[in-house]
């Protein structure tokens, strides 16, 4: 059982590493580049420093690293699991 639910997660890791590397971006990349539409829009009642203050903020929510970190850890992370998938089948 083990085994399976390991390829399970295997098999969504691997989804998510292809649909990261398709996305692209580079390491260098701003992470503020890919903030939502909603906080781009509708800031135009607030003082420069207030959205300034806003994006810096909603990084946290956003995710630190941006997409060119995330496609490497996200390969990291299939590669461990494939390495324990097959040791869970032959072992």
């Amino acid at each position: 059982m083990t085994a399976w639910l390991l390829l399970i997660v295997t098999l969504g890791s691997a989804w998510m590493t292809w649909d990261a590397f398709r996305l692209g971006g580079s390491i260098d990349e701003p992470t503020s580049r890919y903030l939502p539409n909603i906080l781009k829009r509708g800031m135009e009642h607030l003082s420069l420093a207030e959205q300034e203050e806003l994006q810096r903020r909603s990084h946290i929510y956003v995710g630190v690293l941006g997409p060119g970190v995330l496609r490497w850890l996200f390969l990291l992370i299939t590669v461990l699991l494939a390495v324990g998938t097959g040791k869970a089948f032959l072992g």
